[in-house]
């Protein structure tokens, strides 16, 4: 079978690519790049990869197999295979997505946007939008090994389980400052999990969809999660932190470009999910901005969720509508 339709980097190799474009390529696994050494990707765009051709077609823009690949600022748009659309990671391999953006990758199998078969995988400051897998994990699909998210969005993502993630029961996900919007699914539109399951200061907006579907494995609070529904009544066995909120609207706006480079969803000043979480877990949200911010900053409470609302650059701030006479005033003779 045919491994690596655009970049091959086998054992004792390295490969680094940046400000380039791998696009077009096709092959049974690892449609763009088949990586079993190390790969340094940066400021690269994946787009129209394919894996095809055998029942287990795997990583339509990149399979990391045995290898270290790190993807930063990067984009894969609109990769398809049937696992894995836009990576695929498993045999031990090591996957960190920083800054990167993956968006309308579709699997018709499991993981729209990734995959991990029995790696790790870290994604920090990155969005997952719009990808989809015809089976599970529209956004990300765990079937074993160790997936870790902080300061991410998923937006938009659909499968059958686990719009936003699915996680089988070999998996470890641990979430910190996650933002899920708008993905759906027949079960779990936002996560199904089998696993186990860490969730610290995570906004799930389930959008008329379930936020959490707990099918076996194990379920751990670490407290400061907000869903739009009520998870409890088809989880009644799970045990749940005292600041978790339910049935709670956190008004979020459109995904789009709000600053660093990749998109988010804003809170408005009203936001219940505003000024909530203490003690500060991460020093900066999904765009690179500093947590806290905000009137309770003093107090060290960040926002729910990857984004940190806060004076953004060019902002005028009001503190009094009395009209002063100050040392700023100019005098008129």
């Amino acid at each position: 079978h045919q491994a690596a339709g655009g970049l091959l980097n086998f054992f004792g190799g390295v490969l680094a690519v940046s400000n380039s474009t791998v696009s077009g390529n096709s092959a049974s696994y690892g449609g763009g790049i088949w990586n079993s050494s190390r790969c340094n990707l940066n400021r690269v765009t994946l787009t129209d990869n394919r894996a095809e051709g055998v029942a287990d077609a795997s990583g339509g823009a990149i399979i990391n197999r045995f290898g270290t690949t790190e993807i930063i600022e990067s984009i894969l748009a609109q990769n398809i295979a049937v696992y894995g659309a836009g990576v695929h990671n498993d045999e031990e391999g090591t996957l960190e997505i920083l800054r990167s953006t993956l968006r309308d990758n579709k699997a018709s199998g499991y993981g729209g946007g990734v995959r991990n078969a029995g790696g790790a995988i870290e994604i920090v400051q990155s969005t997952l939008q719009q990808n989809e897998a015809e089976a599970g994990g529209g956004g990300a699909h765990q079937l074993a090994g160790q997936l870790t998210v902080v300061n991410s969005t998923f937006s938009a993502n659909t499968a059958l389980s686990g719009g936003g993630i699915r996680n089988a029961t070999e998996g470890q996900l641990q979430l910190t400052h996650v933002t899920f919007s708008g993905n759906t699914a027949t079960r779990g539109g936002t996560l199904w999990n089998a696993g186990d399951l860490t969730l610290a200061a995570t906004l799930l907006d389930a959008a008329g969809s379930t936020s959490l579907l707990q099918e076996g494995g194990t379920f751990l609070s670490s407290g400061y999660n907000l869903f739009s529904d009520d998870p409890r009544t088809m989880n009644p066995s799970l045990t749940w932190h005292d600041s978790d909120r339910f049935l709670t609207d956190a008004k979020l706006g459109p995904l789009a470009d709000h600053g660093g480079l990749t998109w988010t969803h804003a809170l408005p000043l009203d936001s219940p999910a505003r000024d909530a979480v203490v003690p500060v877990l991460v020093t900066i949200d999904q765009r690179g901005r500093s947590r806290p911010q905000g009137p309770s900053s003093g107090s060290l409470r960040s926002d729910i969720g990857a984004f940190e609302l806060g004076p953004e650059v060019g902002s005028l701030i009001v503190t009094t509508l009395d009209d002063r006479t100050d040392s700023f005033d100019l005098s008129l003779i």
